[in-house]
């Protein structure tokens, strides 16, 4: 336990240096709306009130990880895409941004760009690693703005 633990803490130290690269928004010429969103979504989890966003949308598996559990990356026309396992991951992982909030765990916050994944991008050696963007972090962002609770790696 202890080398994954420095193993972890390592490529973390190394990454706070590393070039980051983003996903980037495209033009898709689907016409989503709240409505669209809160009729497709509402099967799979609850709405809730949050002060800071509004209205967002917290999926109902508590181990749920966003851009992580059930599904995989795949490279497409858009770059790399997350094809999601789940019937509502048209949606959360394509638009909107991801948020961890301490009560509810992640939450959706519903956005109307369309991206191939809404993730901030790293590597360094053997690793690639990859973070949801939050509530107004933009594209260009570097590894020390996003929390390093978010980040997942997995070896090339």
């Amino acid at each position: 336990m202890k080398t994954v633990k420095f193993t972890f803490i390592l490529v973390l130290a190394i990454l706070s240096f590393a070039p980051v690269t983003e996903t980037k928004a495209q033009s898709v010429s689907v016409n989503v709306d709240f409505n669209t969103f809160q009729r497709e979504l509402s099967p799979y989890g609850r709405w809730v009130y949050n002060p800071r966003f509004g209205q967002v949308w917290i999926y109902d598996d508590v181990n749920f990880k966003p851009y992580y559990t059930d599904g995989h990356w795949e490279y497409t026309n858009y770059g790399w895409s997350w094809i999601s396992d789940y019937e509502w991951g048209w949606a959360p992982f394509h638009y909107g941004r991801w948020e961890e909030d301490p009560y509810y765990g992640w939450m959706w916050i519903p956005g109307y760009e369309w991206a191939s994944a809404w993730v901030s991008w790293s590597s360094v050696d053997d690793y690639y690693g990859w973070a949801p963007l939050g509530y107004g972090v933009n594209i260009n962002v570097s590894f020390g703005s996003i929390a390093s609770n978010r980040w997942y790696f997995v070896p090339r």
